[in-house]
C-alpha cells in the first residue's frame, strides 16, 4: 500500500447523473478523512547528496588519523601542510580544466566534479535532487552527447527538464556542453588505435 486510493468516476456514468456521482465522490472523500493519517515516520528524507566514489579519502594508519582535526562540516576547509596533498588538488580540477579528449568514464567524472566543485559551491541553498548535474542528467548528457545548448529540447527528456533547476540551466549550460564536447566520439578509432597498442 502506497497511501493511494483510486476512485473511478466513468464518463457515462457522470453525463447520465452527476449529482449522483458527486454525492459518491464527497461520500468516499469523507471515509478517506475519518481514516488515521499515514505516520510520517515510515519515509526517509533524504538532504544531502551522495558522496560520488572518486571523492572517498583513503584509511590513515591509526598513529596519522589521531594527529588530524577533522573540520566541522560548515566549516571551510583548512589549508593542507602535508607535501602530497597539493598535488591531488590539482588533479581532481585537472579535468575541468584541460581541453583534451575524456573517455566515457572520464566525462561522467569530469561532470561530477563540477557539480560538486563548483555547481555545489557556487548555488546559494543548492537543491541537489534538482541539480542539472544530478545522476540522471549526467547520464542524458553523456549518453545523447549533448555539446550544443540549443539541443535542450531534443536531446533531454521533459520529465528530467521539468525537474531541473532553470537558475543552473542559465548559468552552466554552456560549460557543461564544453566539457561533454570533450567527449572522444570517434570511439571505432579510438578504439582500434588503444586496443592495437594494448
Amino acid at each position: 500500500d502506497k497511501g493511494w486510493d483510486i476512485v473511478r468516476i466513468w464518463s457515462t456514468d457522470w453525463f447520465d447523473n452527476p449529482s449522483l456521482q458527486t454525492t459518491r465522490l464527497l461520500e468516499k472523500l469523507e471515509l478517506l478523512l475519518r481514516k488515521p493519517a499515514l505516520d510520517r515516520s515510515e519515509y526517509t528524507i533524504v538532504t544531502e547528496a551522495a558522496q560520488p566514489a572518486g571523492t572517498t579519502e583513503t584509511a590513515q594508519p591509526a598513529s596519522e588519523a589521531s594527529d588530524v582535526e577533522t573540520p566541522a562540516p560548515d566549516a571551510p576547509p583548512a589549508p593542507e601542510v602535508r607535501g602530497e596533498e597539493p598535488s591531488v588538488q590539482p588533479k581532481a580540477d585537472a579535468g575541468l580544466q584541460e581541453k583534451s579528449s575524456l573517455t566515457e568514464a572520464e566525462c561522467f567524472e569530469a561532470l561530477r566534479q563540477f557539480r560538486d566543485h563548483v555547481v555545489g559551491n557556487e548555488m546559494v541553498d543548492w537543491e541537489p535532487h534538482r541539480s542539472i548535474l544530478r545522476e540522471a542528467m549526467i547520464e542524458t548528457f553523456v549518453r545523447q552527447r549533448f555539446m550544443d545548448p540549443d539541443e535542450w529540447f531534443e536531446k533531454v527528456p521533459g520529465y528530467l527538464r521539468q525537474g531541473t533547476n532553470p537558475v543552473e540551466k542559465g548559468r552552466y549550460l554552456d560549460r557543461i556542453c564544453e566539457i561533454v564536447s570533450r567527449l572522444a566520439d570517434h570511439s571505432s578509432g579510438t578504439a582500434e588505435a588503444d586496443f592495437s597498442l594494448a
